[in-house]
């Protein structure tokens, strides 16, 4: 099962996961630390986001991330809302990610948003 889960920073999405998918602590992978290659043996990625910032600061594709993370409950922050960076770095990472969330959003059984700790269900395939 692919699931998406989407929010702004501190918005209550790795609570949300847990607790709809009955995870623990140990069940997430993060991204600031987490293998750049190689297979994600935990059901959960949290902070997709630095992942793909610490892949485009090693000159690594993000191509391959799609086929990595199928089958996977993803989180990651919103980056796209707000000023658009001045350096050339840090709005390629903003536009590498949201194209990212894209193509998952279009694979995903469901993605679900989240403000305020509040989830809204913005897709579900029906059986």
């Amino acid at each position: 099962m692919n699931i998406l889960i989407i929010g702004g920073a501190y918005q209550g999405k790795r609570a949300f996961a847990e607790k709809t998918f009955h995870l623990t602590d140990n069940a997430f992978a993060d991204g600031a630390d987490m293998p750049l290659s190689g297979e994600i043996s935990a059901p959960a990625v949290d902070h997709l986001h630095l992942l793909v910032k610490r892949m485009l600061e090693s000159n690594q594709p993000v191509s391959g991330l799609l086929e990595r993370l199928d089958g996977h409950i993803v989180l990651c922050d919103e980056l796209g809302c707000g000023v658009v960076p001045a350096e050339k770095s840090e709005n390629d990472w903003r536009e590498a990610t949201g194209r990212l969330c894209c193509d998952l959003a279009e694979r995903a059984d469901a993605v679900y948003w989240l403000r305020a700790g509040i989830a809204q269900c913005i897709k579900e395939k029906k059986a």
